[in-house]
C-alpha cells in the first residue's frame, strides 16, 4: 500500500468551493476505501509521502497492516454517507490558499472505509519456517547440500513475507529463537546439536569452576570440546540463554554483550538443560 495524501472535508457555511468532475471520476464505482490513520502514521506520511505500508494476509487470514515497527489489524466499516474525495490541500479546499484557479477537482467516491487497530505481531508461524531444514553441524549441512536437501531454507526477505508481522518484530522474534544465517538463510540449531553443545559448556563450566553469572565467549572458546563449534554458533548460543540484565527500577537494561566478547548471565531452565 503506497499512501496518497487526498482530503476529503466539509466546507463551512461562509467557504465556497468550485468542484469540478475531471476525467478520473467515476460515480459509484467506489475505488478508493478511505483509511483511519493512527495520528504518528499520518505524520509519517505527510512528512514523507513516499513512505510504504505493507498489507499482509492470505486465504482465511484477517487482513494486517505493518509499518518498520509495528503491526495493526485492518478492520473494515461501510458507510450509506458516500464522500467525495479531492486531491488537493485542505486550504485550497475550504478557500484559505490563493494557489491555483480556486477549483477543487474530485477525483472518487470513498465507497467504504477501513481503521487499523493495534495489534500483537503474529509469530506463531517462524518457529516452523525456521526449522524446516535445521543446522546440525558444518559437516552435515555440507553432506546436505552435496545431496540437495528436499526441504529449503528460507532467506530474510521470503520470511518477512510470510510473517504477518513487522521487520523489527520479526528481527526480535529471529534473536529469541537464536536464529542462524546461513549463507543468506535463515534456520535454527537441530535439537541434539544444540543439547550436545550445552552440555559441552555447562561441562566446561562445572570443570573449570566458572561463575554462571559471568560467563564470556572468550571463555566457552577457549575450552578444547567447546572450540570444536563455529564461534558465530557458540555466540549465538549464548545471546539465545542470557538472562536479561536488570536496572535498579526493575526494567530490562541494555542487551548482554556476550556475542561480541562480554561476558553475560546464564539462565537455562531445567527442561532446556
Amino acid at each position: 500500500y503506497e499512501p496518497r495524501l487526498c482530503f476529503s472535508c466539509r466546507t463551512s457555511s461562509a467557504a465556497m468551493a468550485t468542484i469540478a468532475f475531471g476525467d478520473a471520476y467515476t460515480l459509484g464505482e467506489g475505488q478508493f476505501s478511505l483509511i483511519q490513520l493512527p495520528l504518528d502514521l499520518f505524520k509519517k506520511v505527510q512528512d514523507d509521502p513516499t513512505v510504504t505500508f505493507r498489507m499482509k494476509g492470505r486465504e482465511n487470514e484477517e487482513a494486517v497492516l505493518v509499518t518498520e515497527n509495528q503491526t495493526f489489524v485492518v478492520r473494515r466499516g461501510e458507510t450509506s454517507n458516500t464522500q467525495m474525495l479531492f486531491e488537493c490541500s485542505i486550504e485550497s479546499l475550504i478557500g484559505l490558499s490563493d494557489v491555483g484557479d480556486g477549483t477543487c477537482r474530485a477525483v472518487g467516491n470513498i465507497m467504504n472505509h477501513m481503521e487499523l487497530v493495534p495489534a500483537s505481531a503474529r509469530l506463531h508461524e517462524l518457529p516452523g519456517l525456521l526449522a524446516r531444514r535445521p543446522y546440525d553441524g558444518p559437516d552435515l549441512d555440507a553432506e546436505f547440500e552435496m545431496e540437495g536437501a528436499v526441504e529449503t531454507r528460507l532467506n530474510r526477505s521470503e520470511i518477512e513475507g510470510m510473517v504477518q508481522a513487522s521487520g523489527k518484530e520479526i528481527d526480535v522474534e529471529l534473536d529469541r529463537l537464536g536464529a542462524l544465517d546461513i549463507f543468506g538463510s535463515m534456520c535454527t540449531m537441530g535439537q541434539r546439536y544444540e543439547s550436545n553443545l550445552m552440555t559441552n559448556i555447562f561441562s566446561a563450566a562445572v570443570i573449570n569452576t566458572w561463575d554462571l553469572s559471568s560467563i564470556s565467549l572468550e571463555q566457552c572458546l577457549a575450552d578444547k570440546d567447546v572450540a570444536t563449534y563455529p564461534k558465530v554458533i557458540v555466540s549465538t548460543f549464548l545471546a539465545k540463554y542470557a538472562a536479561p540484565y536488570l536496572t535498579l527500577g526493575g526494567g530490562a537494561a541494555a542487551e548482554p554483550s556476550g556475542a561480541e566478547g562480554g561476558a553475560v548471565s546464564m539462565e537455562v531452565d531445567g527442561a532446556a538443560a
